[in-house]
């Protein structure tokens, strides 16, 4: 995937999911996208979309065009769903440098593996399939907006001291990593 100021990447970190499978999981993460996204569409689709990069099972579309895509990690009871978000920008032209990419790294050559053919044409920006601009800014607070929702539906114990302790102390590595990220990168 071609990650730029316009794609954003969210993850649901879910403990305590050995239980649940694999594809409930994702489409947990179907349902967020579409809760996030409810006001401005019920378009939202799930399923491979053959043409377009990273292509999977889980592939979020709204009229065949491919926004965003979604993987997942376990780690044992954990499960953390992942998502990236096609925001705004050229996502065709994305879609095409990922797919020059895969030519010169085939270089003509037998693989052990198939490369997708990449047609960026099935690839848009959720500014480009909404008629609106939409902006990563905008989409992090729909995120926030819809945990909270979902969260006051759900009636769990507060955190621990010691929860809340490590959460802030992973919080502020992850800042300090992006800074460094950010300095590296010139911004």
């Amino acid at each position: 995937m071609v990650l730029d100021k316009n794609v954003l990447n969210l993850s649901l970190v879910l403990p305590n999911v050995r239980h649940i499978s694999i594809y409930d999981c994702y489409e947990a993460m179907v349902s967020f996208i579409q809760s996030m996204l409810s006001d401005v569409t019920d378009a939202i689709e799930a399923y491979e979309i053959v043409g377009s990069y990273c292509p999977g099972d889980y592939d979020l579309s709204i009229g065949g065009k491919k926004f965003a895509g979604i993987s997942q990690r376990r780690i044992k009871d954990a499960a953390a769903i992942q998502i990236y978000l096609d925001i705004a920008g050229n996502s065709q032209a994305r879609a095409a440098l990922v797919r020059d990419f895969y030519s010169v790294a085939i270089h003509g050559e037998p693989t052990k593996f198939t490369y997708p053919d990449i047609v960026p044409e099935k690839m848009a920006s959720l500014s480009e399939l909404l008629g609106k601009q939409m902006t990563v800014a905008d989409m992090k607070n729909r995120a926030q907006q819809t945990l909270r929702k979902l969260s006051s539906e759900i009636v769990t114990p507060p955190f621990s001291e010691k929860e809340m302790r490590v959460f802030e102390t992973r919080l502020a590595q992850m800042k300090k990593r992006n800074e460094r990220i950010a300095v590296a990168l010139g911004r």
